[in-house]
């Protein structure tokens, strides 16, 4: 890509990590960094992750979050934070207890805001915050002011019951369809992340249909609103439509090749794409909340990685995305597959 590689920073260690026991007192013992119970996992969830010590890293001033910011910076165009929440707050979880258990810890925002910003300049590195979830009141207007890119995920972009339009979208941020925790639109339009849920234990039966009936009327609104922004036509409606009566119908490729349009006629500074999405994946990378239970980041690409740019769906979905966001001239004659 253009800006160099997009790395990831973690939102703990793990516990038996080199890391963790070099330096002991960089990290709080006998905890593990989680999530409350929330719509995707009625029990919460223990990520098993070792956070670091908020004291001492006011202690520090921030400096150890420097200096895992410069080790990641100096090979990355692009850094996401991963829950990017935990600037601010993070949810620890009790050794041997349930996330039911747990609490939300602050973190010295200031300094890491200070050790992020300095680190960003000096490398020249975009930062991409992770700011889904239990997002605390003021945090967006925090990264706003520290031009921080927001996460806009399509599924979550809801306004009044239906979804908002591209123009409603903020430019200091990256626009995507999911994300590797979230399902791929095939399997989102046939409700198989509820399903999943409800297999694995995370939400129960009255949860379950409660969010299939929410997701049947959401499909419409998901093609009200398509239509709305143009990113789908007319004449494209009728597989739609024919798809949509039941949660397990086959969502028509042209409904996705529209998604995609959609998210790219926002104002975003940037839009990812999925691989799952381009390879016409059902399956979620991630299911959050199991461990062994589901093939977490297991699943392989159903098509061939030598066959991907000749793919109908890849070619499809990249070429309207080139359409709304072509690459400058200077770039020199690439073609739809460069442009994603």
């Amino acid at each position: 890509m253009r800006i160099g590689l997009y790395l990831d920073l973690a939102v703990g260690e793990a516990p038996d990590g080199s890391a963790r026991w070099s330096d002991r007192d960089l990290f709080v013992p006998g905890v593990s960094v989680g999530a409350p119970p929330d719509f995707f996992t009625a029990n919460g969830q223990d990520w098993g992750l070792a956070p670091l010590s908020p004291d001492a890293l006011a202690r520090h001033r921030g400096a150890p979050y420097r200096r895992m910011l410069d080790a990641l910076m100096r090979h990355a165009g692009a850094l996401r934070i991963d829950h990017a929440m935990s600037l601010w707050q993070i949810f620890l979880v009790p050794e041997g207890g349930v996330p039911a258990e747990g609490a939300y810890v602050s973190y010295p925002a200031e300094a890491l805001l200070a050790a992020l910003a300095d680190a960003s300049a000096e490398h020249g590195a975009i930062v991409i915050g992770e700011d889904l979830g239990n997002v605390p009141e003021g945090f967006r207007d925090m990264m706003e002011k520290a031009l921080i890119l927001s996460y806009r995920i399509l599924y979550f972009e809801q306004k009044d019951g239906g979804f908002i339009l591209p123009k409603d979208y903020p430019r200091l941020a990256i626009a995507c369809l999911s994300t590797h925790d979230l399902p791929t639109l095939k399997g989102w339009w046939r409700g198989d992340d509820i399903r999943l849920r409800q297999e694995h234990g995370l939400i129960d039966a009255e949860a379950a249909a409660t969010q299939a009936a929410e997701r049947a009327a959401l499909r419409n609104a998901l093609i009200r609103t398509l239509l709305a922004s143009r990113a789908l036509k007319v004449q494209e409606l009728m597989p739609v439509r024919e798809a949509s009566p039941t949660s397990r119908s086959a969502v028509p490729s042209s409904l996705v090749v529209a998604a995609h349009r959609f998210m790219a006629k926002t104002p975003c500074l940037l839009m990812g794409i999925r691989l799952a999405d381009l390879a016409g994946e059902s399956r979620p990378t991630n299911l959050p909340g199991t461990t062994d239970s589901y093939p977490n980041w297991r699943p392989k690409c159903p098509v061939p990685l030598e066959e991907l740019a000749r793919y109908p769906l890849f070619r499809a979905i990249t070429g309207a995305v080139a359409a709304e966001r072509p690459k400058k001239a200077s770039s020199g004659g690439a073609d739809a597959s460069e442009n994603a």
